[in-house]
């Protein structure tokens, strides 16, 4: 009877931690892959994006907001300046206004220009780029440079030309240097856009349409350090917009996996590890006793009790560990690999965190176990 308490212990603690790796893992990557496919839908722009423009007074418009109508107007404002003319200026390192403003920001971060489907990219530090059927994205380097390159979305193919080895697009009267394909294994928005280093741009060009901030951990911080930088570079302010809603948004915004129901999942996970925590250590409570009354050392009492608790931890992880190489393996899910190593890792350091809670845990009852009061109960 003992041994089967014994077995049944050992199985919930293996599965447990089985559990929290592969069920986290999994939830991790779908709700990853969800908003990645949202961000592809709007051409590989996040939710969280910054859109706006420059504010200038020569020429406003507004957005009101009809009490009958959910839907926003543009409203022309009579200019402050008339005679204000905004130019884009380039300054004495070689950049523009447009490019000295965004690279203004600081921390990890994408800027790029919006103009219908052309994306003139920089961006700083380390960023999520597109996903690319073939060749690779622009180097922070390449960004500024004044050398077209192009990376473009997959139905764009069929306008490539080669010379001299390389592939090169006609774009808005200029030749771009293809060095990359942007696109899915399967058809997506993504495959209409074409994104062109900033610097190849012309300072007019550099004028035309909106620009937008994403990829970092905090796109509005990077915005308001633009704005300051924005008065000194044109004589203008800047003016916020609202992220352009893509169809995906319209028909499945925000319908999967909502804060309050991962909140509950944690919480529900949390409540299943302490009552398998609780009910494990019940039932050493004898064992331990009478150990402690034999006066066997401390050390050696939550060795021999944590044993088999580690010796499950480990089962749990290693079985959880090859699930998840096997859905990374076999493609389950279409997101970065580097993303994938990432989610896996967390749920590792999620378990490690576990066990050591419950090493913790087990070592303060242990200690302060009175086995008087246990053998009186038995």
């Amino acid at each position: 009877m003992f041994k089967n308490r014994v077995g049944i212990d050992i199985f919930l603690i293996v599965f447990i931690y089985f559990a929290v790796l592969v069920v986290g893992f999994v939830f991790a990557c779908t709700d990853a892959e969800y908003n990645y496919n949202q961000q592809i839908a709007r051409g590989f722009i996040t939710k969280d994006a910054v859109f706006f423009d420059l504010d200038d007074l020569s020429y406003r418009t507004a957005s009101v907001s009809f009490t009958d109508d959910e839907d926003n107007y543009p409203v022309r404002l009579d200019p402050i300046d008339e005679s204000f003319v905004l130019k884009n200026k380039t300054l004495n390192d070689g950049r523009t206004a447009v490019e000295t403003l965004l690279m203004s920001g600081s921390g990890n971060y994408l800027a790029s220009l919006h103009n219908g489907l052309l994306r003139g990219i920089t961006y700083k530090g380390k960023i999520m780029p597109p996903p690319l059927v073939s060749g690779r994205f622009f180097t922070e380097e390449e960004c500024l440079s004044d050398y077209p390159f192009a990376v473009i979305g997959r139905k764009h193919r069929d306008s490539l030309f080669s010379r001299n080895g390389k592939q090169y697009f006609e774009y808005m009267n200029r030749e771009y240097e293809v060095i990359g394909i942007a696109g899915l294994s399967g058809d997506s928005p993504i495959d209409e856009v074409i994104f062109v280093n900033l610097g190849s741009l012309t300072p007019e060009e550099q004028l035309k349409g909106m620009y937008y901030i994403d990829c970092s951990s905090n796109n509005g911080a990077v915005y308001d350090e633009m704005c300051l930088k924005s008065q000194g570079l044109f004589g203008c302010g800047l003016k916020i917009h609202s992220t352009p809603r893509a169809f995906i948004d319209i028909v499945a915004d925000g319908m999967y996996l909502k804060n309050y129901l991962k909140i509950l999942m944690v919480m529900l996970g949390v409540i299943a590890f302490i009552n398998v925590l609780i009910q494990s250590i019940r039932k050493k409570m004898v064992e331990i006793a009478v150990m402690k009354v034999q006066g066997i050392r401390l050390r050696k009492v939550i060795v021999r009790t944590t044993k088999a608790f580690v010796i499950a931890f480990l089962a749990g992880i290693s079985a959880g560990l090859l699930v998840n190489i096997g859905l990374t393996v076999f493609g389950v899910f279409s997101l970065p690999v580097s993303w994938l190593i990432r989610y896996c890792a967390s749920m590792l350091g999620a378990g490690f965190l576990m066990m050591f809670v419950w090493i913790f845990v087990v070592f303060i009852v242990e200690w302060k176990l009175d086995p008087k009061e246990v053998i009186q109960k038995v």
